[in-house]
């Protein structure tokens, strides 16, 4: 049998008690795989994850939109059952809870130049701009910081604020000349 540490063993409790998921399946399904200890680290990874992000999801379309607890079960996800929406919703109405996460937003308000890579790491930014580059030739700050504040070639979304904007134009005029995603001409 597969064993969990301590941290993997209160996410997979939660994920358990929240979703009303069998805890029997998911550890069959864990033995199954029969997941290395050195895999286990990236594979809880992963589902601590989209586990986080399902969380976030359903809280801002589902809690932070209403103000009572009567909308909020009105408007609750049909996809959970109404006996763990209120799990949810009890454990976000914890107070300690409730600081934690205004702490969290004030600091993501603070920062400034926010990376545009979603999960991609840095390290697989740099391999990928040190193969494009001379043989012995470095990746430099400038390029890394340019690179992870840029939209992805292709995609759509935000535009840079003006503040990024600003900063990376900085950076290429301290750098020389960098090939950008995007033009830094601003209408």
């Amino acid at each position: 049998m597969h064993k969990l540490g301590r941290g993997h063993r209160d996410k997979l409790q939660q994920f358990i008690t929240i979703t009303g998921a069998r805890e029997a399946v998911i550890i069959l399904n864990i033995e199954k795989f029969n997941i290395s200890d050195k895999g286990e680290k990236a594979v809880f990874t992963r589902i601590n994850d989209a586990w986080r992000r399902y969380k976030s999801f359903i809280k801002k379309k589902h809690f932070s939109k209403y103000s009572t607890l009567k909308d909020r079960l009105k408007h609750r996800p049909l996809f959970l059952s109404e006996a763990h929406f209120k799990q949810l919703l009890k454990y976000w109405n914890i107070s300690t809870i409730q600081s934690i996460s205004e702490r969290n937003a004030a600091n993501r308000a603070k920062q400034k130049y926010i990376h545009r890579m979603g999960p991609t790491s840095f390290a697989r930014i740099h391999a990928e701009l040190r193969t494009k580059k001379e043989v012995g030739e470095k990746v430099t700050q400038a390029e890394m910081f340019i690179t992870t504040r840029q939209r992805r070639e292709g995609r759509k979304g935000k535009e840079l604020d003006e503040e990024t904007h600003n900063a990376i134009v900085k950076k290429v005029v301290q750098q020389g000349h960098i090939h950008l995603h995007q033009p830094m001409i601003r209408s």
